[in-house]
Order: structure tokens, then C-alpha cells, then sequence
């Protein structure tokens, strides 16, 4: 069941030498019959366009080639690989989206589907999938540690396991490994580290634990969350960076992320903190995947969501039950087992019930959260009696279309000014920071009046050009004048007209009493033509889950450790994040509640 998850070029001829009636049922597709050539088809993925060229014989899809593409390097690797191996194999366009690269698959598909429209198919008989592959006899295999989740915390939990001695089982519910650490930019935070100091930065655990309190102090909620954690997690970093580097997974010195400060270690892949289009998470995952796929005491199940913790007649913990992909069971028999299935950001269930002012209406699809999170695994270890926080939201960035946080018009949005609700009211200080304060006054207003304008004049170049191009009458609506912009997106006219003007006065002074958002951010609403700009947030993630203690081991409701039972990343973040998430330090989360909690689920099978 092993599958190893290549990184191949960017530009790819795939060639199979199957017949159609090699690979399909006669009883439901006819022999096609196409124009011969070399077409050229496209069709946009998440972040750029795709261009497919494919050849087509009389009868026959021969090849199909990638020609050019941008989007995140490796996040989209395997759509891009497989979705066109998938086509040519059975002759259909048929066939399913990679899980956690739909959007590449779809757009590949489409772009295929654009040549073969032009080769003169049957387009019809071209859409019919091809057949299930036959399902295979249930199975029982046994391990010594099962991980649930091959996100970056699960890939860390497996080699730490490993290290250990121990043998292991990996159950990825997705196509391929990654979870949302792939999404990430892959920077990991560390305080006195090696490379650090080599670099000049010679930062006390004193002062970055100072910097974080600093940080945190803007949540509004209470405080749940625990500093000699925190504090454990920041002494161990330069070893957790360590233990990637003796795995193949490499990083350098570290960026400040536009800061002074040197904390941020990144991918040695990278020319620079920001190449790669973003998602250096991705690398850390390409490379753990392939050291796991190399051990003979691992084997990794894709496609393959678990669907139950078993337990023994004594009640304790003794393996998990998958579901593959054909169908048939898995069940797996082990005496420790680490969920590390992410958060639950996709849920809307999960969503309403651990963050019930955050709009059920945006749970979907603002979110750059990888499809997988769906909160499975809080919900499979509370059927053990865990123990959970209450939850909060990762806020990433304001978005308005659906789709990726740095699409285009959503990135335009990072710099706005004057903010409103549905009835025309300021909302906040737009120069808040991000992960917290801001989504919070976003969210109220939205659930008190059903809206929340962005306000856009002409002296935002970038931004009203942006503006211009997605005029659609509801998420960017375009007016000359104030009175009409507020009658065009239902605010009260005079109530939007006072916010205005209150606001433009502000600016004049460079003072804001109503909200302290500072000089530099107040710049006035005064251009026509004006736009209004339909506001959402865009979430990466959740916080809250499973409460552990310092061994990973997840508690009951008596703060008693569910034996045989761990867990590690996003998934029991609560104890780290309250509302205001820290850059880095979920991808540092990720490797050191992994290392951990693999270290432990081993020896404790000793």
C-alpha cells in the first residue's frame, strides 16, 4: 500500500500504452472518434493559468502535456502528475479530483476538456467514469504505534516513533500526504538555535517569552492556555529542528519576516523566505514523506480515513478501523495511536460549536484550511471521553471572492482604510493586527447588521483597479457618489455620510479618538468614484481540541491520561493559542508535539 509522492518537472509528457478496450467496459462506452492533432486547451487553477496541449489519434488521447502552469510549487504537484496519467490510463475524463488538489485537478480536467471539445469528442461519453477498481478482501495488519494524519505533526509523530524502534502504521484520509502544513509558508519558529546565532541573533527564552505575552495580551477571552508549554516548546525548537535536519528535512538560517528579529527558519529548498509562491510548507512534507516511505518499518495507507478507535474487552485502546478507497476495511491493530488529523476549520458543525459567532456562512469556502480538516479526529477521541477547549478560529487575511487568500482582489484588501457595517457604522482600526482583534469586531458587526464594507475611492489606485475589474453588484459594488454607494449596498445614507465625515476629520488631524487607529493609517475617503467592498475572513485554521498533557497523552474529563492515546499539531493547540496566533510557531507546534508524542506512544509499547 505504499505510494511513494514524486516531485517530478514541471513539464510533463505522459504517454500510456493502453487500448481503450484495455481499459474501459465496452457495455458503456463507445470507441471515440477524434479529429487527429495537437490541440491546446486552459483552463485556471488556484493561482494561475493551465495550459495542456493534447494529442489525439483516431481513436485514441495519445499524450498530454503540461505546457505551463505557476501554480505553488509542489502543493499542486500531484494534480498535475496524476490527473493526466488518470486520463490517458482510462480514456475518460471521468475521473476524480486528487483530494487536497481538487481545485489543480478541476482545472486540468477542464483544460483537457477544452482539447478534446476541439478534437471533435463525443463529450458525453468522454465524461462517463471509468470502472471502480474491484474492492479488495478486508485486512487486519498490526504495528506498534498507528498515526492518524500525515500532516507535518503526523509525519513528525511517525519518525519519532521510529527512532524509538518501534513499527508503524500512517492512515492519510487525502490522496497524498501534506494536511495543511503543505498550505503553510513552512516557516518554524526557533529561539537559540544554531543557525540563529550563527546568523547574529542571540535572543534569550526570557525575551521571546516576553514577546509572546506582549502578543497574546490582545486576545479578549480568557486565557486557557499555558506558558510553561509555550516555554517547553520554544527550549526544545532548536532541537526540533535538529531532528528534521537528521529526517532530510532541511531548513537555514532564519528571516525575519519583515521584522529584525531572526526567528523564522525556512525550507533550504528556497531561494528566499517568500519563493515557491508562498507554501514552503510543502517542502517539509514532500521530504519527511519521502524518508517514511523508505523505512521497512512504515507503511503509509492513503486514501484512507479512519473511522473508529477500537478497544479491547478491558475498554482500553487496541487499534483503529480505516476505510480504503475501494471500500474494503483496514483494521489495524495497535496499542498506541496518535491523532494528528489537523483542526476543524472545514466542519461546519465543529465550527458552530466551538466558535459560534463565527458566520456559518463563511466557514465555506473562506478558508485556506486543507480540505482534510474536518475536526475527525476530536470527534473519534471523544467516543473515549477526551477532554476539549473551547475553540477560536485562526484568522489569515480579509477575503472577498472564494478561492485563494492572495487572489488578486482579496490581496488588494490587506491595505484598506475605513471599514463599515451593514448600516453604514466604522467597525475597527484597521491597523490592528492580524490573527484576532480584527476578525472579532468583523464577525459582531457582520451577525448585528449582515454586512461589512471595505470602502475604496479612487485615490487607492491599486485597489480600485481591482475594483473595476469584479464589479459585480454584491460583492463590489461601484457608486459616484456616498449617498448612492450606501443606497446600492443598503446602508442608512446619513448614518454611512457621518461615519464619513467623522472619519475624514480624523484623518485631517491625524488623531483618532474613536478607535486609535494611527496618523499614517488614516487616509481619507474622499475620491470618486467610491467602492464598496464585501468583507469576510478568511481562515487557515482553528484552535482549541483535544487537551493533552506534557507527554502528548490525551486526557479524559478528569484530566486523566486516556492510555494508549496521544495527540499532536493542530489538533491540540488550544494549550499554545487563545486568539491570536503566532507566525511560525504552528509549524514549530507540528515537529515538536509530534516528536513528542511519537517518542512517547513508542516507549510506552516497550
Amino acid at each position: 500500500m505504499k505510494r511513494l509522492f514524486c516531485v517530478r518537472n514541471l513539464i510533463l509528457i505522459l504517454t500510456v500504452g493502453l487500448t481503450l478496450w484495455g481499459c474501459t467496459s465496452s457495455s458503456r462506452r463507445k470507441v471515440q472518434t477524434y479529429v487527429p492533432g495537437v490541440y491546446e486547451g486552459r483552463a485556471y487553477g488556484v493561482k494561475s493559468e493551465i495550459v495542456v496541449n493534447a494529442e489525439f489519434s483516431l481513436h485514441k488521447i495519445e499524450q498530454i502535456t503540461i505546457v505551463s502552469q505557476d501554480e505553488t510549487v509542489r502543493v499542486a504537484q500531484p494534480a498535475l502528475d496524476l490527473i493526466p496519467a488518470r486520463i490517458l490510463e482510462t480514456q475518460s475524463l471521468g475521473v476524480d479530483a486528487i483530494t487536497s488538489c481538487t481545485v489543480t485537478s478541476l482545472a486540468v480536467l477542464a483544460a483537457v476538456e477544452d482539447c478534446a471539445v476541439q478534437a471533435g469528442a463525443d463529450l458525453a461519453a468522454l465524461m462517463i467514469p471509468p470502472p471502480a477498481p474491484r474492492r479488495a478482501a478486508n485486512e487486519t495488519v498490526e504495528a506498534d504505534v498507528i498515526v492518524v494524519g500525515a500532516g507535518l505533526a503526523g509525519i513528525s509523530a511517525s519518525l519519532a516513533a521510529l527512532d524509538q524502534g518501534a513499527k508503524v502504521i500512517l492512515f492519510e484520509k487525502n490522496d497524498v500526504a501534506g494536511g495543511s502544513s503543505k498550505l503553510s509558508g513552512g516557516f518554524i519558529t526557533g529561539v537559540q538555535t544554531d543557525m540563529g546565532r550563527q546568523a547574529g541573533w542571540n535572543e534569550s527564552f526570557d525575551d521571546f517569552m516576553q514577546y509572546w505575552i506582549d502578543c497574546v495580551s490582545l486576545s479578549e477571552r480568557e486565557d486557557v492556555t499555558s506558558l510553561a508549554a509555550v516555554r517547553t516548546m520554544i527550549e526544545r525548537s532548536n532541537d526540533d529542528i535538529k531532528f528534521l535536519a537528521a529526517h532530510g528535512i532541511g531548513l537555514q538560517e532564519p528571516t525575519g519576516f519583515g521584522m529584525p528579529a531572526l526567528r523564522w527558519h525556512f525550507s533550504d529548498w528556497r531561494n528566499g523566505f517568500m519563493d515557491g509562491a508562498v507554501a514552503g510548507g510543502v517542502d517539509h512534507i514532500v521530504r519527511g514523506i519521502a524518508y517514511l516511505e523508505n523505512q521497512p518499518n512504515c507503511t503509509i495507507y492513503y486514501s484512507s480515513p479512519v473511522t473508529e478507535i477500537t478497544t479491547g474487552q478491558d475498554g482500553r485502546l487496541n487499534g483503529v478501523v480505516a476505510r480504503a478507497k475501494d471500500g474494503h476495511t483496514i483494521t489495524a491493530k495497535a496499542s498506541s495511536v496518535i491523532l494528528a488529523t489537523g483542526g476543524f476549520a472545514r466542519s461546519k458543525e465543529l465550527m458552530a460549536r466551538f466558535c459560534p459567532t463565527f458566520p456559518t456562512e463563511w466557514v465555506l469556502p473562506y478558508t485556506t484550511a486543507s480540505v482534510g480538516t474536518t475536526g475527525d479526529g476530536i470527534v473519534l477521541a471523544e467516543t473515549l471521553g477526551a477532554d476539549v477547549y473551547d475553540g477560536w478560529w485562526m484568522d489569515l487575511a480579509l477575503a472577498v471572492t472564494p478561492g485563494y487568500f492572495e487572489s488578486p482582489l482579496n490581496f488588494a484588501m490587506r491595505d484598506v482604510y475605513f471599514v463599515v457595517d451593514g448600516e453604514g457604522k466604522r467597525v475597527y482600526n484597521t491597523a490592528v493586527p492580524l490573527y484576532g482583534v480584527r476578525s472579532i469586531r468583523i464577525s459582531e458587526a457582520y451577525n448585528a447588521t449582515g454586512a461589512v464594507w471595505a470602502i475604496v475611492d479612487a485615490s487607492m489606485a491599486a485597489a480600485a483597479a481591482e475594483c473595476e475589474k469584479k464589479l459585480d453588484g454584491r460583492n463590489v459594488i461601484k457608486a459616484d457618489t456616498l449617498d448612492a454607494l450606501a443606497r446600492a449596498t443598503g446602508m442608512d445614507p446619513v448614518v454611512f455620510q457621518g461615519a464619513v465625515d467623522r472619519y475624514n476629520g480624523f484623518a485631517a488631524t491625524g488623531n483618532d479618538p474613536d478607535f486609535g487607529q494611527p496618523s499614517y493609517a488614516l487616509q481619507p475617503v474622499a475620491g470618486s468614484p467610491y467602492y464598496a467592498v464585501n468583507l469576510k475572513i478568511c481562515t487557515m485554521g482553528s484552535i482549541g481540541g483535544l487537551k493533552t498533557d506534557d507527554s502528548g497523552a490525551v486526557l479524559d474529563g478528569d484530566g486523566k491520561a486516556i492510555p494508549g492515546l496521544y495527540a499532536a499539531g493542530e489538533i491540540m493547540n488550544g494549550k499554545y493559542f487563545n486568539q491570536i496566533y503566532m507566525s511560525g510557531c504552528a509549524q514549530l507546534l507540528c515537529v515538536d508535539s509530534g516528536r513528542n508524542a511519537g517518542t512517547a506512544a513508542a516507549l510506552a509499547v516497550r
